[in-house]
């Protein structure tokens, strides 16, 4: 696993209690809250600020534009998924776009660094430019081309590559060709990469060296090592000559893949060649010798870091936080984790969390008042935000019985409770083909007048369609209608792609979708 998929604080083995991290194992992000400048410590203080409420903002458009000139890109983020959900994208230009796409570059506002993750939010970006009649200028798209190329997404990068063309935008530029090859040797498509290689060369040495290092780190990302090896090979026999970074790809290549001793071999050959190596090395060596429960020799690495006088980077705070948990200290990981992220303002929607306790079983009421009192210690405040996401951490996990205690803990200390949190729990139980215990968390969230919004009812169609339970999809649907909630469009086209048009359910849905368009027309016309 490559760095940038992220490292994170270690989960307990079997038969530990949820903060008893004294056994070393993979690594998942621990918490950190929505806003350090909001959060409350009290719930009634709550301060409501999710996006299910701000779709009713009719000064949404307003405030988008007003974010984008202060350039809080927390705020951009938030406005720009009102103006989503409320389909209001038509006044956004292609500059405002190009903002919105340099956030999820920036891992600014999700905090999964995956590229699975980003390709998916870029996915959804550019669908909403399409539906709104945008049409993204050269500067976008070549970001868009980067961005996937990154991820190693051809077939995304073609498509762009496609509007490009049609829009009479230059794409066999450096720029452009460069990313598309990076994704053709990530994605093994060798021939490719080598054709744009040899097309993309020049007489410049120092303009070739960038280019062979980029065909480089699609090979290492890739994880293909003979044509990485035989790549750095011709680069040291017919130029242009391999530089620090070439040997960091290579290094890196094997760190991700486990193979400690190959790594040390090529870390070796990085301090001969400089007496200060590149940071990334450290990052990615250190990460490799956590992998391994190397523990000694990764606070090795992290002496001689702080010798060189690095500018520590959020990867070498994660691996702070990370050393930390795998140690058993809790609460100086929290501390950690709460400097590494409060000094740069990073906003983190964590699901994962509870992977903190993840081989421990169903959580005990003890195991919250617990965590609670350790997040004191590192002087991290409990707020709904948190429990919320603790929440969504054992949904994650598959855990309705721990995911329904928290709920009920939370109710217990008067801890707001809404749809949205039924609907995580339910959800959970309807993967597990339990339907009575959704039933009955459905019945109960309807009888206190909470009701679940439309977006947690599409939200819970999609996962049990996903997860092929298909009576339980049913389940859903009934309460839903039962609620009179509305269908999008979206929606009904996500579960089409996936059971086909001739679908029961889809066809339910279809006529649904239908029907409350078609009130919708009348509503407007006796009005």
């Amino acid at each position: 696993m490559h760095l940038r998929t992220a490292l994170r604080a270690c989960v307990p083995r079997a038969g530990h209690t949820l903060l008893a991290l004294k056994q070393p194992t993979r690594l998942v992000a621990p918490p950190i809250l929505l806003s350090f400048r909001t959060a409350s410590t009290e719930p009634a203080a709550r301060r409501v600020r999710d996006v299910n409420t701000l779709v009713k903002d009719p000064n949404a458009f307003k405030e988008f534009k007003r974010a984008l000139d202060l350039n809080r890109y927390t705020e951009i983020w938030r406005w720009y998924r009102v103006l989503y959900r409320t389909r209001d994208l038509e006044r956004l230009s292609s500059r405002d776009f190009y903002k919105v796409v340099l956030l999820v570059k920036e891992n600014r506002v999700f905090f999964e660094r995956n590229d699975a993750a980003r390709v998916r939010i870029l996915n959804q970006i550019w669908t909403a430019m399409a539906n709104s009649k945008i049409k993204p200028d050269p500067t976008l798209c070549k970001l868009f081309v980067e961005l996937y190329g990154r991820a190693g997404d051809l077939a995304n990068l073609e498509k762009v590559q496609a509007y490009m063309k049609e829009a009479g935008f230059p794409v066999l530029e450096k720029g452009v060709q460069q990313w598309i090859m990076l994704a053709a040797a990530r994605t093994g498509n060798f021939d490719q990469a080598q054709r744009i290689y040899e097309f993309l060369k020049t007489s410049d040495a120092e303009r070739d060296r960038v280019l062979a290092n980029s065909l480089l780190m699609g090979y290492s990302r890739g994880r293909y090592e003979q044509p990485m090896l035989q790549l750095f090979e011709d680069m040291k026999s017919s130029g242009p000559a391999p530089d620090s970074l070439s040997h960091y790809h290579v290094l890196d290549y094997y760190a991700s893949v486990g193979n400690i001793e190959e790594m040390e071999k090529w870390f070796a050959i990085m301090r001969k060649i400089s007496s200060r190596p590149l940071q990334s090395a450290y990052n990615v060596a250190i990460y490799a010798y956590l992998a391994a429960n190397q523990l000694d020799k990764s606070r090795e690495l992290f002496k001689e870091v702080e010798q060189h006088n690095y500018v520590p980077d959020y990867r070498h705070d994660d691996l702070k936080v990370a050393l930390a948990a795998h140690e058993g200290d809790t609460i100086t990981a929290w501390k950690s984790f709460r400097r590494a992220y409060a000094t740069r303002k990073k906003v983190a929607s964590v699901q994962v969390m509870i992977n903190l306790a993840k081989a421990t079983g169903p959580v005990k009421v003890e195991d919250l008042e617990e965590f609670k009192k350790t997040l004191a210690l590192a002087e991290y405040p409990m707020t709904a935000n948190v429990l919320s996401y603790l929440l969504r951490g054992y949904r994650g996990l598959r855990d309705p019985v721990s995911a329904e205690t928290v709920l009920r803990w939370m109710a217990s200390k008067k801890w707001t409770t809404h749809g949205g949190h039924y609907a995580d729990v339910i959800g959970t139980y309807l993967v597990h083909g339990d339907v009575e215990n959704a039933k009955r968390l459905f019945n109960e969230v309807r009888e206190k007048g909470q009701g679940i919004d439309k977006y947690s009812y599409a939200a819970l169609v999609r996962r049990c369609v996903k997860e092929n339970k298909l009576a339980e999809a049913a389940l859903v649907l009934d309460n839903l209608e039962r609620d009179d909630m509305f269908i999008s469009v979206g929606l009904v086209e996500s579960v089409r792609e996936t059971l086909g048009a001739e679908h029961e359910l889809v066809k339910r849905l279809t006529a649904r979708f239908e029907e409350k368009v078609q009130a919708s027309k009348t509503a407007k016309k006796t009005a």
